[in-house]
C-alpha cells in the first residue's frame, strides 16, 4: 500500500518521466535553429578543449537537447538575461574566418523572458 502524499506521488512520477527522457546533443548544420525553453544547465569535460557548459533545451515536442555555451552564447545570455524559463532561438550560421585568419563557429541568440 502506498503511504506518501499525493504531491510526493506527483514529484516521483515527475522525477521518472524525467529520468526516462533521452537528450540529444546539438549538432548543427549550417542554418538550423535550436529553440524552446531553457531548463537548466550544466558541464562537461572534453578531452581536448577541457571543462565545457551546456543549457538543457527543451523545445515545442518535448525533446530535450543539449547546447554547448560557446562565447558568444554565454555573453548573450548574460546581455539579454536568460534564466531557466526562458524562451531561447540559437541559429548557427556556419563557419566563417575572422580577420586573423582563424575558422569560428557564427551563431546569433535571441531571448524571450516573458
Amino acid at each position: 500500500m502506498n503511504n506518501l502524499p499525493s504531491t510526493t506521488n506527483q514529484r516521483l512520477a515527475a522525477l521518472r518521466q524525467k529520468a526516462s527522457q533521452s537528450i540529444s546533443h546539438w549538432k548543427p548544420d549550417a542554418g538550423d535553429m535550436l529553440a524552446g525553453i531553457i531548463k537548466g544547465g550544466g558541464t562537461f569535460q572534453h578531452p581536448l578543449y577541457g571543462e565545457q557548459r551546456t543549457m538543457l533545451v527543451e523545445q515545442e515536442d518535448g525533446t530535450l537537447t543539449s547546447v554547448i555555451i560557446t562565447k558568444y552564447i554565454g555573453e548573450g545570455l548574460r546581455q539579454q538575461n536568460a534564466t531557466i524559463g526562458s524562451l531561447v532561438c540559437v541559429t548557427f550560421h556556419g563557419q566563417e574566418k575572422s580577420k586573423t585568419g582563424h575558422t569560428f563557429n557564427r551563431y546569433s541568440l535571441v531571448v524571450d523572458n516573458g
